[in-house]
This record gives structure tokens, C-alpha cells and sequence, in this order.
């Protein structure tokens, strides 16, 4: 989900850009790039997923 989806923006074509990297992200690296446990709190992730923080690939 966008950055922009998650902190409730008008959806735009960078949306579009985002899951293509996350996309290509996650192929490179071989699993998710927020790595979420099971029963974690979604919550929490999307906050994560708007925020600054850049993940390591």
C-alpha cells in the first residue's frame, strides 16, 4: 500500500511507481520488505509503510 493510500491522500500515478518498487524490492531481496511477523499489529506495519524509514535490501 502507497504511502499516500496509508495517510489517506488522493491516489496519483506515484502510487502506482511505489508498488512497482516495493515490487521489484521484494523479487531482489527474496521476501517482503516489511517483514511482519504473524499476529503482528497492522496498525503498527502501515504506520511503518507511511513513515520516512527506508527498509535494507
Amino acid at each position: 500500500m502507497a504511502p499516500e493510500s496509508v495517510n489517506d491522500n488522493m491516489y496519483e500515478a506515484c502510487s502506482d511507481v511505489w508498488s512497482l518498487r516495493c515490487l521489484v524490492a521484494e523479487m531482489a531481496k527474496g521476501k517482503p520488505v516489511w517483514d511482519h511477523k504473524p499476529g503482528a499489529n497492522m496498525f503498527k506495519v502501515l504506520m511503518r509503510i507511511g513513515g520516512d524509514e527506508m527498509p535494507q535490501i
